[in-house]
Order: structure tokens, then sequence, then C-alpha cells
């Protein structure tokens, strides 16, 4: 039996376990050439490492400063819309019309822009010529918007993290609540 180990989608060694069930251990070992890369990568880090990123975590100000910067970004973004837009063309089913003829493309190009209804369900409407360019631009707003609002909630995390503990460090039942089991149900009295 032959284990492949991937890193990042390299190959790094091919791992052949042995058979005797008394020694845990591996027979033979493949190193590929993706791990001299990643070794070499490594020591290029560790001679460069005054430059680049720092080791440091950012502290909770330079984390709320980062938050700040992106709500900023996107307050920028403008008018955005989901979904995306495709050219379809269509047979009318009139047995005389020319999109009836074998290899006829069909009646077309219509502009469809789709996006997902919620329940499973796909919402479509279709657009005049010149609206194409202006959805296409919202349709890459969109991407945008996703991509830092992906970007605050990760940086929100790490705000999270970063944040000293205040006040008891266990969660209790608000006040005034009891704990408990609810109450049982009464038997009414015997069954007719």
């Amino acid at each position: 039996m032959i284990f492949v180990f991937l890193h990042n989608g390299f190959w790094l060694r091919v791992v052949r376990p042995l058979s005797t069930p008394t020694f845990q251990g591996v027979r033979h070992v493949y190193w590929g050439s993706a791990f001299w890369l990643v070794m070499m990568g490594a020591w290029l880090l560790i001679l460069q490492s005054g430059e680049g990123a720092s080791m440091t975590e950012p502290t909770l100000s330079e984390l709320e400063a980062e938050r700040d910067r992106l709500y900023e970004q996107l307050s920028r973004v403008g008018d955005f819309r989901r979904g995306s837009v495709s050219e379809n063309w269509r047979r009318c089913g009139k047995p005389n019309c020319a999109c009836a003829a074998p290899g006829h493309r069909g009646h077309g190009p219509r502009m469809l822009w789709t996006r997902s209804g919620g329940q499973g369900k796909t919402a479509g409407r279709q657009l005049a010529a010149q609206e194409v360019e202006k959805v296409r631009a919202e349709l890459a707003r969109h991407a945008e918007f996703a991509e830092i609002s992906r970007q605050i909630v990760e940086v929100n995390e790490r705000i999270c993290e970063a944040r000293p503990v205040t006040g008891p460090q266990s969660p209790s039942a608000p006040e005034g609540e009891k704990g408990g089991s609810p109450p049982r149900s009464q038997r009414r009295g015997p069954l007719r």
C-alpha cells in the first residue's frame, strides 16, 4: 500500500509502510521536488525576515483601524446586485421559421439576468440591450462588496479574539430568572 501526501497541490512524498506488525515505521520515503522547493522557500523567509510582514500580531487599535478602513471602502462600493448575466438563444416552435432548420442557433441573443430567489428557486429577467453593461458593472460591484464583507468578518473575528474579557468569566442566567426544569404536566383524572 502506498500513501501519497499532497501539500498545496504538490507531491511531497510517497510513503510505503512496513508490512510487519511489530515495527511501526516506514520502509521507503521519496522526497519529491516540491519538498525541496518548500525548504528553499522557508530558507528565503528566514533570510528575509527583516523585510515583509511582521511576525507579531496587530494590536487591538490597529485591528479597529483596519475595520474602519474596510467600512470606508465598503461605503464607496455603490449600487450592486447579485446574480449573473447570460446570453440565450431560443427556438420559437413555428415549423416554417428559420430557427426550425437543423443547425440553426435560434432567435437571439437574449440577455438574461438571473439570481437565486430563495428556497431553491431562481428568478430572472430579460435585459434590454442598453442595460446589459450597466447590470454587468453592478454585478462586478457585488463581487467587490462580497470580498470586502468577507474581510470585515475576518477582522471582526480577530478583534473579538484580541479584546480582553471583562466581567464574570462564565455566562450566567439573566437576573431574576431561576434555572431548573420546566413544570410537569398534571394528570386530570381517570380516563373514561
